[in-house]
């Protein structure tokens, strides 16, 4: 994809005013040292000009951007609009003091990543591969079956998003709705995760390797599976996993696309990204919203605990029966009739029982947009709780890695460093629907900040990203040089350490997956070369 570019240049140019406004307005409101603010500022915005500039790691390219707006970003929306940290702060008293930590811990890991990366390219940063860039065979063997490729592609796409959307399999923020078998349950978290985005890719690459040139037909299946994978999650994610596919095809193939073709322009199709994106985050906002809150689910659990002599936990539905004595008098009298407890937890949360505040309007699907816009971006809230922590060490880090699922329990992070502080001691999660569980996450920073060591935080920031470095490394020699595939699992890589935190020690699943997929793509590549001879 090309750019033209003077849009280039005002893309860089916006992004440059964007940090001057926000310094304008937060750096005199900074409570803290205004050397640990521009030093903060000056990171960020190094580590994303360096990968962007001069990194041949896509990894350093997800990381510097979702570092930039997990913490400078969020840091300067905070103090802006005077907002306390959205996900909680813990023991964080907003003081200056406490900034001043949070910052010198957020600097030391942004710093210690730009690091890992300079160290790594100056290493790495070679041409020579284990194999040609392009191998007859592979083009000859897309060239010839392609459609049938595409064919067997739309199909699966079509099969797993179907399978898990009415499975409710795997879905953001739900516990499954059935148990299958281990094998089937690991074959769609594969594809749904990386496996089918993967193939995208190829076949991306090889449209552009063999034509100059990115299809219609291609764009759509691209597209397509974005859009149905997402929505078969439940995931508002697909505007990072997409923009980081075409933009890899932008770094790597710019100057080798056929550039009078308007599909092909980059502002083209993150324009129908975000489009497709804006389309479905609509009907996502309102299947989420109605798993996640289940008005009778809610209902009978309040109508449970007023039979059983207990306080209601649901504030909303405390609040309204407070305010409501007619309805107070009636569910006693319920209460003290001869009827089952079954009838009567029925009868009650029939009285109680609000399906109303479900249903969103636009207004209301806007106002989350914002607020995920302005608040979500993980980073900042994580590094603040821990930094706060009055019991930092290494003991708490021993205790993270042993953590297993318990679908009752907050995480250990949210159990460990909010709930104690936001006046609720309560661990035992408190779901809105049968199948609601969300976390919590802290992100890789405030992950290796538990022991309250900078010198372990840098040291295992440089190690975790060489790490990473290496299997972004690896995928593009043994996928015989696929640039955007490569690029991908740089993306997946980083976006998994930006969202680090939670179950750590299940990190081998996610890594074994991606492994696997790398060798499986040079197995199926290799024997392509091996029985599919072409004439040189």
């Amino acid at each position: 994809m090309y750019l033209n570019k003077y849009l280039k240049i005002l893309s860089i140019t916006t992004f440059i005013l964007l940090n001057l406004l926000l310094v304008y307005f937060s750096f005199f409101n900074y409570p803290g040292s205004s050397l640990l603010f521009l030093f903060l500022f000056a990171i960020s915005n190094a580590y994303i000009f360096y990968s962007y500039k001069y990194s041949m790691l896509f990894l350093d390219k997800t990381l510097s951007v979702f570092l930039w707006l997990g913490f400078f970003y969020k840091l300067c929306v905070i103090i802006i609009f005077k907002h306390s940290f959205p996900e909680g702060g813990g023991a964080f008293s907003y003081s200056g003091n406490d900034f001043d930590n949070l910052l010198k811990y957020s600097s030391i890991g942004i710093l210690s990543f730009l690091m890992a990366s300079l160290l790594f390219n100056k290493i790495f940063n070679n041409k020579r591969l284990f194999y040609k860039i392009e191998i007859n065979s592979l083009l000859f063997f897309y060239k010839k079956y392609r459609k049938y490729i595409f064919l067997v592609f739309f199909v699966l796409i079509l099969f797993v998003g179907t399978t898990n959307f009415y499975l409710g399999f795997y879905q953001k923020g739900l516990l499954e709705s059935y148990k299958i078998n281990f094998f089937f349950g690991a074959f769609l978290k594969w594809m749904l995760l990386f496996g089918l985005t993967s193939i995208s890719c190829l076949l991306l690459e090889y449209e552009i390797k063999v034509f100059k040139k990115l299809s219609i037909i291609v764009l759509f299946l691209f597209f397509f599976e974005l859009a149905f994978t997402n929505l078969s999650l439940l995931s508002r994610s697909m505007i990072f996993a997409g923009s980081a596919v075409i933009f890899s095809i932008y770094f790597n193939y710019e100057n080798k696309i056929f550039k009078d073709s308007l599909k092909n322009s980059l502002v083209l199709n993150f324009i129908i990204l975000f489009i497709i994106f804006a389309l479905l985050i609509f009907p996502i906002n309102k299947i989420r919203n109605s798993s996640y809150i289940d008005g009778l689910y809610v209902a009978e659990k309040s109508a449970k605990e007023l039979l059983e002599g207990d306080e209601i936990s649901n504030i909303e539905i405390k609040k309204m029966l407070e305010g409501d004595e007619t309805s107070n008098i009636e569910i006693k009298k319920i209460i003290e009739s001869d009827f089952s407890d079954e009838k009567k937890i029925k009868i009650i949360s029939g009285k109680i029982i609000n399906t109303e505040s479900q249903i969103l309007d636009l207004n209301e699907n806007v106002e989350r947009i914002i607020f995920v816009i302005k608040n979500r971006f993980v980073g900042l809230d994580g590094v603040a709780a821990v930094t706060s922590y009055p019991k930092k060490n290494f003991n708490l880090l021993k205790r993270a890695l042993s953590e297993e699922f318990d679908p009752n329990l907050y995480g250990f992070y949210q159990r460990t460093f909010i709930i104690p502080f936001e006046n609720n001691n309560e661990t035992s999660y408190k779901r809105s629907s049968k199948r609601h569980y969300g976390i919590i996450i802290p992100g890789i920073l405030s992950f290796l900040s538990y022991p309250g060591s900078l010198f372990f935080l840098s040291i295992s920031a440089l190690v975790i990203h060489f790490f990473c470095s290496s299997i972004e490394h690896l995928s593009r020699k043994l996928s015989f040089d696929s640039v955007v595939f490569s690029s991908f699992i740089g993306f997946v890589l980083g976006y998994r350490l930006i969202h680090f935190g939670y179950l750590p020690k299940q990190s081998y699943l996610i890594l074994s997956a991606i492994i696997f997929t790398i060798l499986l793509i040079f197995f199926v590549k290799y024997m392509i070369i091996k029985f599919f001879k072409v004439n040189e």
